[in-house]
C-alpha cells in the first residue's frame, strides 16, 4: 500500500503507518474516552489489561496527517476476512474524512492481502453506523447490545479482485445496485 494515499480533499495528505510502542497510551486514552458513554450505559468498566494485550493482538496503525497522528486504526484477521476492531479519530480532527479514508484504507488492504471481506462491530446508537452503511457494510446481526456488520469485495469472474477499484468509493445509485468496491486512494 502507498502510505501517501490521498483523502477527498485537495490538499490533505494522510497515510498510515505502525503504531509505535510510546504511542499505546494515547491510542488507549482515545479509546477509552470516545467509549465512555457507551460503556457507562452498559454498566461495564474500563479494562486497561484487556486493552494492552489487544495492543499485543492486534495489528496497531496510526493514522498520520504530515508528521501528527491524528488517530489509530487496528486490525485482526477473523477468518477469510479482515476486522476493524478499533477506529478512534482524535476529536479535534473529526469530521474531516479521516474515519472515511481510514476505512477505505481497511478495505483495500483486505484486498491486497486476499480477504473478500471487512467486518466490524458497533454500538446501535453510535452515529458511526451511517458512515458504514454509507461505505457499503451491512448488518449481520446484532447480539449483546452491538451491531456486527460486513462490507464484501465483488470479485470478477476470471481474477478473483475486486471487479472495478477504481470506480470511487462504495455508494447507492437510484437503482439501489452498490459498487462494493473500495476507491482507489493511491
Amino acid at each position: 500500500m502507498d502510505n501517501q494515499e490521498t483523502t477527498p480533499g485537495p490538499a490533505t495528505r494522510f497515510s498510515l503507518r505502525p503504531a509505535l510502542p510510546g504511542e499505546l497510551p494515547a491510542a488507549e486514552s482515545m479509546s477509552r474516552d470516545s467509549m465512555a458513554s457507551y460503556r457507562a450505559t452498559r454498566g461495564v468498566a474500563w479494562d486497561t489489561e484487556r486493552f494492552r494485550q489487544s495492543w499485543r493482538d492486534f495489528e496497531n496503525l496510526a493514522i498520520v496527517e504530515g508528521s501528527q497522528c491524528r488517530g489509530f486504526i487496528r486490525l485482526m484477521p477473523e477468518g477469510e476476512a479482515l476486522a476493524i476492531r478499533d477506529l478512534q479519530v482524535d476529536p479535534a480532527f473529526r469530521g474531516r474524512g479521516i474515519g472515511s479514508w481510514s476505512i477505505m484504507q481497511a478495505m483495500e488492504m483486505a484486498a491486497s492481502r486476499g480477504y473478500r471481506s471487512v467486518r466490524l462491530r458497533v454500538y446501535p446508537e453510535n452515529p458511526a453506523m451511517a458512515l458504514y452503511s454509507r461505505l457499503g457494510f451491512e448488518v449481520d446481526h446484532e447480539e449483546d447490545s452491538v451491531v456486527h456488520m460486513h462490507w464484501r469485495r465483488a470479485l470478477s469472474p476470471d481474477a478473483g479482485s475486486c471487479a472495478s477499484p477504481s470506480d470511487g468509493p462504495p455508494e447507492s445509485g437510484a437503482t439501489g445496485q452498490e459498487n462494493p468496491c473500495p476507491a482507489s486512494v493511491k
